[in-house]
């Protein structure tokens, strides 16, 4: 599996982990990262990429389960402390724009942030996009910068995987 950050982003690799066949990517601006980006990222967001051992689920069945139990977005697994403010679907991804109010999430970053679920090489990928505590990724921007990820997952790894993803 090769990871490619969107434009503007690069990877922190001193935060970087992979254990037991999953791996968590950090990226961040480029400029925080002391790198140098000719892409002014108009907020501070961070993304996370996960990538799951084993084979993905369905995407679909994901996208009707997540509809049916947003609980399924929460770090806590609790109904109560998640939010779920938008969901959508296009043939490769799952998108969801959640509050997760559960503990133990990235330090400092607000408890509104963007999902996407994906398929990448038969890997099942999970995209996490956060802005600063101090106020969200706004929304169409939150949701192009999971897009913009999932589309520089799948041009990596064009040699396995299918067309071009669609925002939808």
């Amino acid at each position: 599996m090769r990871v490619r950050s969107p434009l503007g982003k690069c990877v922190d690799t001193s935060r970087t982990r992979e254990s037991g066949g999953s791996a968590t990517v950090i990226m961040a601006n480029c400029s925080d990262l002391g790198g140098l980006s000719l892409f002014r990222p108009t907020h501070g967001a961070i993304v996370l990429v996960t990538v799951l051992p084993g084979e993905h689920g369905d995407l679909g069945s994901l996208g009707n389960a997540l509809e049916e139990n947003p609980a399924l977005l929460a770090r806590s697994g609790k109904p109560e402390d998640v939010e779920l403010l938008d969901l959508s679907r296009s043939d490769l991804a799952v998108y969801a724009n959640i509050v997760d109010q559960s503990s133990g999430g990235p330090e400092g970053v607000s408890p509104r942030h963007w999902k996407a679920a994906l398929d990448v090489a038969g890997r099942g990928i999970v995209i996490s996009v956060f802005g600063k505590s101090d106020g969200p990724v706004p929304g169409l921007a939150g949701k192009r910068l999971a897009r913009d990820t999932a589309q520089a997952m799948l041009d990596v790894n064009i040699d396995t995987v299918s067309p071009k993803e669609t925002l939808p």
